[in-house]
């Protein structure tokens, strides 16, 4: 078995591919798939729009995050992809379909879902209030200014602060 030494899983060597990496956050080769974003991340984070998946704990413990920009590429998100990322504000996800999350999967434990707004696209609402895991988000927010962030066109309620991450 092979070791990672910043990602707390074992990878069996016939499962192990090259690896890509941009900013500091590991990606799999093709940039399809988000493997593991260092502690260290501060303020916004937008998931490039080729990434298909986010995995297992890949933001866990990411307590500087305070807003994320998920577009409809990603259709699934890991088990603890999100725990512990206790300062995350803001959520702007692209798909009018709630993306996938593991069932019983703690994406985000402890993150404070009675004050981490949830954006959605205009009309999304409703599917987002009774898919497991989105409804535990108390403020979900549909669409409604534009405002552009990195290459990408975002609808938001009320403007934001954006961060650069260094």
């Amino acid at each position: 078995m092979t070791t990672i030494p910043f990602v707390n899983r074992q990878i069996k060597e016939r499962e192990t591919k090259p690896l890509s990496n941009f900013n500091q956050v590991l990606f799999n080769q093709e940039f399809t798939h988000i493997i593991h974003c260092p502690i260290t991340i501060q303020g916004y984070f937008c998931v490039p729009e080729t990434v298909e998946s986010i995995g297992i704990e890949a933001f866990a413990r990411c307590r500087g995050l305070t807003k994320l920009f998920i577009p409809d590429s990603v259709k699934s998100i890991g088990c603890y992809a999100f725990s512990d990322c206790t300062e995350l504000q803001t959520i702007h996800l692209q798909s009018n379909v709630p993306v996938k999350l593991n069932s019983d999967s703690g994406v985000f434990q402890n993150v404070d879902k009675s004050t981490c707004v949830l954006y959605v696209p205009n009309g999304a609402k409703p599917q987002y209030q009774v898919a497991e895991s989105w409804n535990e988000f108390e403020n979900i927010c549909e669409i409604s200014e534009k405002i552009e962030t990195n290459s990408r066109v975002y609808k938001l309620e009320t403007p934001i602060k954006l961060y650069k991450i260094n």
